[in-house]
């Protein structure tokens, strides 16, 4: 979504555009965090809370798409949720073959 509407570009010629494309994107990480919390307890509490709420298990399921979030609200100091893994070729085809002798060990005619 933000790479197609670019609020980056829209804010030189139409700020309240801009101002409405970051709108629904933090109202849509507002949404995700209260669907991933039952997934991913502290990511999501950490997000909720960088979104400048509090109390994620107090959000009703069937209210967490509702755009509650408006012009003017105060984010929290925002921080990296997860931390980037590098991964070379080398190590990727490490891991593949790692994991594909342990499903030959569980189940020897899968990969044939």
């Amino acid at each position: 979504y933000l790479n197609i509407r670019a609020p980056w570009n829209l804010i030189k010629n139409d700020k309240e555009e801009a101002g409405n494309v970051l709108n629904i994107a933090v109202n849509s990480l507002r949404t995700l965090s209260i669907m991933l919390y039952p997934l991913m307890p502290k990511s999501a509490e950490k997000l909720y809370n960088m979104l400048g709420f509090k109390d994620i298990e107090r959000e009703k399921w069937d209210l967490a798409g509702e755009l509650v979030i408006k012009s003017n609200h105060k984010i929290n100091e925002v921080s990296v949720l997860f931390k980037k893994v590098e991964l070379n070729e080398n190590d990727i085809n490490k891991k593949l073959d790692e994991i594909r002798k342990n499903l030959e060990k569980i189940r020897p005619t899968l990969l044939r």
